[in-house]
């Protein structure tokens, strides 16, 4: 946090740049949901499926299982959507996340990654802050 403290733009630009994923599954989600038959208003996918992704990280089980599931048969059952479309809404909001999350394969799948040697963890640790207050 002292080290984004210092850098408050470059903290503005990383949530800007997080936006197109958010729409991106924002926007996904409505297809499948249309393709599932919900009839959902387009402006509701972009309160609910925030929320249900955001419950989904609560720890309780493997990956939100069953949160995310409670909470879309809540939000999409006040929209007149059944509990097999919540299910499958939630199931094709996980597949969005997958397939996005197999992207970052293509970069180790391409070369040049490689876990940090000693030296460079040692350099990072020299330049972290925590390190800085220590010697001080």
């Amino acid at each position: 946090m002292e080290l984004y403290r210092k850098h408050k733009w470059l903290v503005f630009q990383a949530l800007v740049a997080t936006f197109p994923v958010h729409v991106t599954v924002v926007l996904s989600a409505m297809l499948a949901g249309k393709a599932f038959g919900l009839t959902i208003s387009p402006l509701y996918y972009f309160v609910a499926v925030p929320v249900i992704v955001l419950v989904g990280s609560i720890p309780i089980s493997p990956q939100g299982a069953g949160v995310m599931e409670y909470f879309a048969i809540l939000l999409v059952g006040r929209q007149g959507g059944t509990v097999s479309q919540a299910f499958a809404l939630t199931m094709s909001i996980r597949m969005v996340q997958i397939l996005w999350n197999l992207t970052g394969g293509i970069f180790v799948f391409r070369g040049g990654y490689h876990q940090p040697t000693a030296a460079e963890q040692r350099d990072l640790q020299e330049d972290s802050p925590a390190t800085a207050s220590q010697a001080a």
